[in-house]
């Protein structure tokens, strides 16, 4: 007698649309703003639609085939959102820095990959340069330029300027601090962080310090960001570390996280204190030096940050955060409160012409620029403000997955990616193996064998 094939029950495939349809209403309401994958126009207005933001942005390659990485760019912007100046010439951009007593005319760390040809001893290096632009004219001019062994380990994302010829460069692939002479190529001073810490330290032998910011103080002293030992050094003129005045420690996740660029308030402007980019607690951090110690006073997120690698406090007390993740530059107000923001695609530095260089003229929290940085008539920080009573539920899933993992998957993702959808893709990818699973086990006791009964 012929006998039915076998026959394959599938049970829950209608559960698996529903649950479709509540993961992409998840998504609507976990999302927030959109997450667009270039620059695109301005939200929220509420400063000077004159005022201008220069902006870098890293990009992301995979090699050097046309279509193989997304463009990183230097922009200038207009607070209405209106593009001034852009130039897509480098691989890569880090840090810009107005120039000193000019109105429109900034310099940039910029990176390429170079050949074999020229790096001996090496298949890839990079050809680091700090190049000055006037935006008004285009004019472009070569400042510095060095060859280093690597591409993506041997890039500088910080230069400082001391003078007229002398540049303050973070090392990143020799881990080091150097001041070099721009009229004769020569470092005239160095610091090495193998004099101070042990190879276990930090990142490993591959990136060891990874260096990422240095600032020249107005005491003499510099201060560098060590991203991979979780501290913010102050080194004299000597090279000896001030341990005293050392912010954070390596492994201790709970005071930096893989910061970057550091800005020092000094005293004459509520001071001492550090604002800074906790990149990888996914938030904006300011310490004030009280006594012997540095206390956090001020913090600020929201659902979208994520990866911060800028935050510079401007004159009129808002603060200025680039939100390399989130995908835009945005601007907060002295109660923390959105006043603008300019979608771009993984920024990394940003700088309001004609308010000096990162924090040069900005207040510290709680104080306020009409006393001359007094903290008496200043306004105090919002409690809301504080990292211990935010909440809502992205945040708090944050707090609880890892922020290395989160980020490395967003750095290798579309720019439009963000960790809403992650976490939704997450969840939808787990639902369908859960649901895949069940069914197999289901149909193993729905296949059977019957006679034909006709």
């Amino acid at each position: 007698m012929p006998t039915r094939p076998p026959k394959l029950v599938v049970r829950s495939g209608a559960g698996l649309v529903v649950l479709i349809c509540l993961l992409l209403l998840l998504g609507s309401f976990l999302g927030g703003a959109p997450s667009p994958a270039s620059a695109s126009g301005s939200a929220g207005l509420t400063i000077d639609p004159d005022s201008i933001t220069v902006i870098t942005t890293q990009g992301f390659y995979v090699g050097d085939h046309p279509g193989s990485r997304d463009v990183a760019e230097l922009i200038a912007v207009r607070g209405s959102g209106t593009v001034l100046y852009h130039n897509a010439t480098h691989q890569v951009y880090y840090d810009v820095d107005p120039v000193e007593g000019t109105r429109s005319t900034v310099e940039y760390v910029a990176a390429d990959r170079v050949g074999r040809d020229r790096c001996p001893g090496s298949n890839q290096c990079s050809r680091n340069v700090v190049e000055r632009v006037n935006l008004t004219t285009g004019r472009v001019t070569t400042v510095y330029a060095a060859i280093t062994p690597k591409f993506d380990g041997g890039r500088w994302h910080d230069v400082d300027r001391i003078n007229d010829t002398h540049l303050l460069v973070a090392d990143i692939v020799y881990d080091r601090v150097m001041i070099v002479a721009t009229d004769t190529d020569e470092v005239v001073w160095q610091w090495n962080a193998s004099d101070h810490y042990p190879r276990t330290a930090g990142g490993g032998q591959q990136d060891w310090t990874h260096v990422n910011d240095v600032e020249r103080l107005p005491d003499g002293r510099i201060m560098a960001s060590l991203r991979n030992m979780d501290e913010v050094v102050f080194i004299g003129p000597t090279g000896e570390i001030d341990k005293d005045w050392t912010l954070g420690s390596d492994g201790d996740h709970s005071i930096l996280y893989e910061q970057h660029n550091p800005d020092y308030i000094p005293g004459t402007r509520g001071g001492p204190a550090i604002l800074l980019a906790d990149s990888e607690n996914n938030r904006v951090i300011e310490y004030h030096r009280q006594g012997d110690r540095w206390q956090a006073v001020w913090s600020w997120r929201d659902a979208r940050l994520q990866w911060p690698r800028d935050a510079d406090r401007l004159p009129n007390g808002h603060t200025l955060v680039v939100d390399s993740h989130g995908n835009r530059v945005l601007e907060l107000d002295r109660n923390g409160s959105l006043a603008w923001q300019y979608p771009i695609g993984r920024p990394y530095d940003a700088e309001r012409l004609g308010t000096g260089d990162e924090s040069r003229t900005g207040f510290a929290a709680g104080t306020s620029p009409t006393c001359g940085g007094s903290k008496e008539c200043g306004a105090p920080p919002r409690a809301e403000q504080q990292p211990a009573t935010q909440a809502g539920p992205v945040i708090w899933l944050k707090d609880r997955l890892s922020g290395v993992i989160a980020n490395s998957l967003l750095f290798v993702a579309p720019p439009w990616v963000q960790f809403t959808d992650l976490l939704v893709s997450g969840v939808l990818a787990l639902t369908l193996l859960c649901w895949g699973g069940l069914e197999w086990r289901w149909s193993a006791f729905s296949i059977r064998n019957g006679r034909n009964r006709d």
